[in-house]
């Protein structure tokens, strides 16, 4: 028993028991060292998620200048239904007056369909405005989204510089 009490004592992997420099446990160097290692994986841990984010921004940043075509693209829509809307109530009120024995080319019939006209065009124009006033606001964020993705960048490369400067004044990663 005593021997199994002696050689636990003695054990190469209990750092407690080693003397500094004795091959049971770890010196100060190689301590440091293993700072050091933890410090430049954190640092270039914090550069990675900065470009991620960098990313990301990027990525929502065409999504905002995808979603401004998209709004040009519905108000083109819009206008063309409302156009074909304009040129159904023009016909239905065309072919009412003609069956009801008015002259088309009378001054009610045409007042009736130059109204239609600039209800419809009145709409058109109030859709192209909603369009143009929301994918200019979609650019502005695109533009935004994109400068942050910039600074992103440039933040992380700032502050990975920062760590290793530091590593050579204080001897270690990330200080």
């Amino acid at each position: 028993m005593q021997t199994v009490q002696s050689f636990i004592s003695k054990n190469p992997y209990d750092a407690s028991s080693a003397t500094p420099g004795s091959p049971g446990g770890a010196s100060s160097s190689q301590l440091s060292g293993l700072a050091k290692a933890g410090s430049v994986v954190s640092s270039l841990s914090k550069f990675a998620m900065s470009l991620q984010q960098a990313a990301s921004l990027d990525q929502q940043s065409r999504g905002e200048a995808m979603a401004s075509r998209q709004e040009y693209i519905s108000a083109q829509e819009t206008a063309n239904a409302i156009d074909a809307k304009y040129g159904d109530v023009a016909s239905a009120q065309t072919s009412a007056a003609a069956a009801s024995g008015i002259d088309v080319a009378s001054g009610s019939v045409r007042q009736a369909r130059d109204l239609a006209r600039q209800n419809a065009d009145s709409a058109i124009t109030s859709a192209r405005r909603t369009a143009d006033i929301n994918g200019n606001l979609r650019r502005a964020r695109a533009i935004a989204l994109k400068q942050q993705a910039g600074a992103s960048r440039i933040l992380g490369v700032v502050n990975l510089a920062a760590d290793v400067a530091s590593s050579f004044a204080t001897g270690g990663v990330g200080g």
